[in-house]
């Protein structure tokens, strides 16, 4: 008994990767919140620069760190999610930031509805410096718009199927058990938060806290799209194992409606390469682990459609945009050509 009360009520899991600028902000944002009762374990992914060095210098007992060769984001926070002993478990990217009641304010939002099961606070957008980005600035502006369409949506998870309002998994708060129960995360490179997202709404006990809880910084390093044909990839296998899910949890028809919407909403999905991965998902048994198997290479004749499908979308969509160039030149040559004729 004793033990147990001696055990963090929550964990926080920073999963770090080459972030010795950031690392240290980070981990200050944890030691400010206004709950105290939590441990922090810090999975540092085989980086090459000062990161372990700097958590090291914290002499706090509540935090630790785990080292291991790089894995990738989804194997750092896997092992974060394993090691873990709080009933509850946040997540903070190496560079981001948590403001300082994101723990409180979950919680409250977990203690007045007990059967939720996880959480997602709102982020605030901040530049390489850690200041707000500007209002009016791209991101700022894209963001707004996504909101909006979320709160308009039927469901939390058709909205995410349309696009991932989210963001970032150091906007997430979730039960262990729940985490472990859904099979941790995926094996993607870019979408292992999408598709973490996407497995917790699909259960109906997941709620969007509408408040900017975290930090979320936009830099040069940012793992994002580095690779977009195998990002778009990573978004049709996500959505077709996803949706799959979603359907076994026995949805009415204006939730199955809703979702197929929000999916022809998404400009990343191919229908075709839809139907194709769905197929591969039902011959595949549910195995999560049969999408490493397909990125690793293993089942290369689909792999390589799959690329292929991309590229000569992408090739379709470029003649698209070119043609509609092409006929606005010519509507303003020939705007010009009739008010000269008209002089």
């Amino acid at each position: 008994m004793l033990q147990w009360l001696q055990m963090p009520f929550i964990t926080v899991v920073i999963p770090a990767f080459n972030h010795e600028r950031f690392i240290a902000e980070a981990i200050e944002s944890v030691l400010g919140q206004t709950i105290r009762d939590w441990e922090l374990i810090v999975v540092d992914d085989g980086s090459t620069d000062g990161t372990a060095n700097i958590v090291r210098q914290y002499e706090d007992p509540r935090i630790s760190l785990l080292r291991q060769s790089n894995s990738g984001a989804h194997a750092a926070l896997n092992r974060g999610i394993n090691e873990a002993k709080g009933h509850w478990i946040a997540f903070l990217n190496s560079d981001d930031r948590f403001r300082p009641d994101k723990l409180e304010r979950h919680l409250q939002a977990h203690e007045a509805d007990p059967h939720l099961e996880a959480s997602a606070s709102r982020v605030r957008y901040i530049g390489s410096s850690g200041a707000p980005v500007k209002g009016y600035s791209y991101y700022a502006l894209r963001y707004r718009s996504m909101r909006r369409m979320a709160r308009r949506a039927h469901s939390l998870f058709s909205s995410l199927v349309a696009e991932n309002h989210l963001i970032t998994t150091s906007s997430l708060f979730a039960k262990r058990d729940t985490l472990l129960e859904v099979g941790g995360f995926a094996d993607f490179r870019y979408i292992h938060d999408w598709s973490m997202f996407l497995s917790l709404a699909a259960r109906r006990k997941f709620v969007v806290i509408e408040e900017e809880l975290s930090d979320y910084r936009r830099h040069v390093g940012n793992t994002i799209r580095e690779d977009d044909a195998t990002g778009q990839i990573e978004d049709n296998i996500a959505l077709a194992w996803q949706i799959s899910t979603f359907m076994e949890h026995d949805p009415s028809e204006d939730e199955v409606n809703a979702v197929f919407l929000d999916l022809n909403r998404n400009p990343r999905v191919d229908f075709e390469l839809f139907s194709l991965l769905s197929l591969w998902r039902l011959r595949s048994a549910g195995e999560v682990s049969s999408v490493t198997a397909l990125l690793g290479g293993q089942n290369e004749w689909l792999l390589q459609h799959c690329y292929d499908k991309v590229y000569r979308r992408r090739i379709r969509n470029y003649v698209r945009r070119l043609v509609q160039k092409i006929r606005l030149l010519g509507e303003i040559w020939r705007y010009d050509y009739d008010q000269h004729d008209n002089v």
